[in-house]
């Protein structure tokens, strides 16, 4: 089975801390902060080293320059070269997925910049959106030859509604920071030099000393049963797509 690679220079996840708080920053700037298998990884890792770490209340998310993220490394995905290696990919935004949704402290993204395909998909789960007057969101998978993951098949209906849903998706179209509050998909917008305070805001708000958010957290977000569903319907249509040459043909084509 192919694995996804472990490229040289293929971007970083930097982590440090304010006012309890631990500061996820994706740095892969010169290309957008493009999420290489690396990073997925790295972040994974430090969503889940949290809860050992005594004194964090918090877990914020964002990213460096002008981007929060333009998805999935395609540069990197050339190498997948059958649908096992698309399968461990998807792996990798799936576990990052659960390890936000299992935190016992609350997790926000500040969504800084554009935010698109498998990034965009990643900020979902978050108990929490911030997003800069610069914050776009585009979801182009569909007429791209791909398909959304994530578990975003029941996580971006919760937050926007179905039908909306249905239409972000399928039309691919790039929706703004004031669409996107008003639909739902950000809980907030602020200045750019307002982002990180306000996500701090948010978690110093939920996390008075003594409080229960940890009790509360599992009962307010989607329940893993169902999300393990989304991810098995996600992984097939996935397949499905690779299998039909879609997802191939523009692998290619992105990289010739």
């Amino acid at each position: 089975m192919n694995q996804p690679t472990e490229p040289g220079p293929a971007g970083e996840v930097h982590c440090s801390y304010e006012n309890g708080v631990k500061i996820l920053r994706l740095d892969h700037e010169a290309r957008l902060n493009a999420l290489s298998s690396h990073m997925l990884r790295s972040l994974a890792a430090e969503i889940k080293r949290t809860p050992i770490e005594s004194g964090v209340r918090g877990i914020v998310v964002t990213g460096t320059g002008r981007a929060f993220s333009s998805g999935e490394d395609l540069r990197e995905t050339r190498s997948f070269v059958d649908a096992h290696g698309m399968d461990a990919l998807s792996a990798l935004f799936d576990d990052i997925t659960e390890a936000v949704l299992t935190s016992t402290v609350p997790c926000v993204a500040a969504v800084n910049g554009m935010a698109i395909g498998g990034a965009a998909e990643l900020t979902l789960c978050f108990d929490r959106r911030v997003g800069s007057t610069d914050t776009s969101y585009r979801f182009p998978e569909s007429a791209m030859g791909f398909t959304i993951s994530n578990a975003s098949s029941i996580l971006l209906p919760r937050l926007v509604g179905a039908a909306t849903a249905l239409d972000i998706i399928l039309s691919g179209t790039t929706l703004d920071a004031s669409t996107c509050q008003r639909i739902g998909l950000l809980d907030e917008v602020v200045e750019p030099d307002s982002l990180i305070k306000s996500c701090l805001a948010a978690i110093e708000r939920w996390t008075p000393q003594g409080n229960t958010a940890h009790l509360h957290l599992p009962m307010l977000r989607p329940d893993l049963p169902t999300v393990h569903s989304a991810f098995a319907r996600e992984a097939d249509a996935a397949r499905q797509a690779w299998t039909a040459g879609s997802m191939n043909a523009q692998i290619s084509r992105f990289n010739s």
